[in-house]
C-alpha cells in the first residue's frame, strides 16, 4: 500500500546513518587573550575587546595567588586546603532542594476522509489540552545521592464520549546513589527504562511535538532498580536494570505474583565527536534490548497518530503471551546546524498455543537550524539536551527610537515514521506518517512548535487518510 518494505527500509536507514563518516570539522572557539598580553578589563573595553569571554575574570585570576604562576607553594597549598574545607562543609550540610516544572499547551485540528473515520471508528474532534502540567522537586545530598519527585497534573482519559480529568500521574520518583565502584550509579524508584534514543530525550527537547510511531513498543516509565555509567573518555554509555513490567504511570502501589518482570539494557557509542566545537559534529550509535515476562497474560500495542488529542490510530491486543522481547537500533548524525536521527524497533512476541508474532516500527527525521544553532548532545546519558539560541528573542526600543529585535532560534524538520502490527494470525494494521515541523526557540526554556502530519493507515478492510495540524506553546523552569 505504501510502496516500501518496512523492515528493509528500517535496516537500510539505520545502517546508512551508522556508516556515515564526517569529512570535515570546524571550530568556533572564542579568541584567547593571554593574561600577560597587556590588556586590562578597562583597556579591553576601550579597544573594542570587551566582547571576548571572561577577559576581566582572566585578569582577576592572574593577580590572585592561587592562579598566579609566580605564587609561592605555600600559598597554593593554602588555597587547596581552603577549597577542601569548603567541600567538606557542603558535604555535611542538608540536602539541596530545587523546584521546577513544565507546561505544554496544545491545539489540534483534524481533517479526515471517510475511510479514516471508518478505520479509527470515530470522527476526531478539534480541541485544546494541556499535554503536560508538571511540578517536580529534586536535589542532592552529601555529593553522592540525588533524588527527584515529579507529578503531572494534566492527566486525562479519552473515551468515545469525552475526555475526563484524572488524578495526578506518577512520573519520575527516584533516588540515585553515585560514585559506586564498578556500577557507577544505582537508581531506585519509578522512571524511564533505559531503552531508545527518542524516549530518553526529554519531551522538552525532542524535535517534534510527539514521538514517532515506533515509540509504541518502548517501555517508558516503570518501577525498578538499575545501574548506569559512562566511560572516562565520555564516548560510551551503558545501563541495565530490573523492572516491574507494564505498570506505567499508575499510582505507586503494585501487587502481582504472576511474574511481570522485565530486564532492560542499553549501550551507546560515539564513533566521532568533534571536541573543538563541543559537539557541533558527532555520530551517535546505540542498541537497546528488553526481555519482558508478563505471566501468560495479554499485551496491547496502541498508538495515536503522533497527535495526543484523539483516538488511537492502530491498536491490537494479543492474548496468551508468556513473554516478549524488544530490540532497538538507533543512530544520529549532527553536522553543524544539520542533523539526522533514526531508530528501528522490533518486537518478538511469544504466544502459548499459537505461532509467535513479530511487529516492527521505524522513523527517520532530519532537522536544520536556520539561525545556525545545533542540537546539543549529553555525553553522560547518550541523549540530546536543551537547545541554546545564539540570540534570545527580544523586542525593545532604543534611545534613538529604533526598534531592536532578537530572533531566537528557528528550526525546520521533517520525519517519516512507519508502524507494522500485522503478522500471522494477527491483523493489527499498519500506518505511515509524514510530519513537517517548525520550532521557534524564544530562549533556552521557551519555544513555540508547529507540526503538520499526513497520516495513512490500514486496519482490516478499512483504509483511510487524515491531515493533522497542531501547535504547542511550551515553557519549563
Amino acid at each position: 500500500m505504501f510502496g516500501y518494505t518496512p523492515k528493509g527500509l528500517a535496516m537500510t536507514l539505520v545502517v546508512v546513518i551508522i556508516c556515515a563518516s564526517a569529512t570535515a570539522a570546524w571550530s568556533q572557539q572564542p579568541m584567547y587573550v593571554p593574561a600577560d598580553s597587556g590588556y586590562s578589563a578597562s583597556s579591553a573595553t576601550s579597544s573594542g575587546l570587551s566582547g571576548y569571554p571572561r577577559l576581566a575574570e582572566r585578569q582577576t585570576y592572574a593577580t590572585t595567588s592561587s592562579y598566579n604562576a609566580d605564587a609561592g607553594l605555600a600559598d597554593r597549598v593554602a588555597a587547596l586546603e581552603a577549597a577542601l574545607e569548603a567541600s567538606k562543609k557542603k558535604a555535611s550540610g542538608k540536602p539541596s532542594v530545587k523546584v521546577g516544572g513544565r507546561v505544554f499547551a496544545d491545539w489540534t485540528m483534524y481533517d479526515q476522509d471517510p475511510g479514516s473515520v471508518a478505520q479509527i471508528g470515530s470522527d476526531q474532534q478539534n480541541g485544546f489540552r494541556f499535554d503536560a502540567a508538571r511540578i517536580f522537586v529534586s536535589g542532592s545530598a552529601f555529593h553522592v545521592v540525588d533524588y527527584k519527585v515529579q507529578f503531572d497534573f494534566a492527566g486525562t482519559q479519552s473515551t468515545a464520549a469525552a475526555d475526563t480529568l484524572q488524578a495526578p500521574s506518577f512520573k519520575d520518583v527516584y533516588i540515585t546513589v553515585k560514585e559506586l565502584p564498578l556500577l557507577g550509579h544505582v537508581k531506585v524508584g519509578h522512571y524511564k527504562e533505559p531503552f531508545g534514543l527518542e524516549q530518553l530525550t526529554s519531551a522538552r527537547f525532542i524535535t517534534f511535538m510527539e514521538r514517532g510511531l515506533s515509540d509504541v513498543f518502548v517501555p517508558g516509565r516503570n518501577v525498578g532498580v538499575s545501574a548506569y555509567d559512562y566511560s572516562d573518555s565520555e564516548n560510551m554509555t551503558w545501563a541495565f536494570g530490573l523492572f516491574t513490567s507494564e505498570i506505567g504511570d499508575e499510582p505507586p502501589i503494585f501487587r502481582d505474583d504472576s511474574g511481570s518482570t522485565a530486564v532492560t539494557m542499553r549501550t551507546t557509542f560515539l564513533p566521532w565527536y568533534d571536541e573543538a566545537t563541543e559537539g557541533r559534529g558527532l555520530l551517535h550509535t546505540g542498541v537497546s534490548y528488553s526481555y519482558r515476562d508478563i505471566g501468560d497474560g495479554s499485551i496491547t500495542f496502541a498508538k495515536k497518530p503522533e497527535a495526543d488529542l484523539g483516538s488511537n490510530l492502530l491498536s491490537v491486543t494479543i492474548p496468551n503471551v508468556p513473554d516478549y522481547q524488544l530490540l532497538g537500533l538507533e543512530a544520529a548524525l549532527v553536522y553543524g546546524s544539520f542533523s539526522v536521527q533514526s531508530e528501528y524497533i522490533h518486537a518478538f512476541v511469544d504466544r502459548t498455543g499459537a505461532a509467535d508474532v513479530d511487529f516492527n516500527g521505524v522513523y527517520i527525521y532530519a532537522s536544520y537550524f536556520l539561525t545556525g544553532e545545533n542540537r546539543v548532545y549529553n555525553r553522560h546519558s547518550g541523549s540530546f539536551n536543551r537547545i541554546k539560541p545564539f540570540e534570545n528573542f527580544f523586542r525593545v526600543r532604543t534611545e534613538d527610537s529604533d526598534v531592536q529585535t532578537g530572533k531566537g532560534a528557528w528550526e525546520l524538520a521533517y520525519r517519516f515514521s512507519y508502524l507494522d502490527l500485522d503478522d500471522t494470525g494477527v491483523a493489527g494494521g499498519n500506518a505511515g506518517n509524514h510530519t513537517f515541523g517548525v520550532n521557534w526557540y524564544l530562549n533556552s526554556y521557551t519555544r513555540v512548535m508547529f507540526n503538520y502530519i499526513n497520516s495513512t493507515a490500514r486496519e482490516g478492510g478499512d483504509e483511510g487518510e487524515m491531515n493533522i495540524v497542531e501547535t504547542r506553546a511550551q515553557i519549563d523552569f
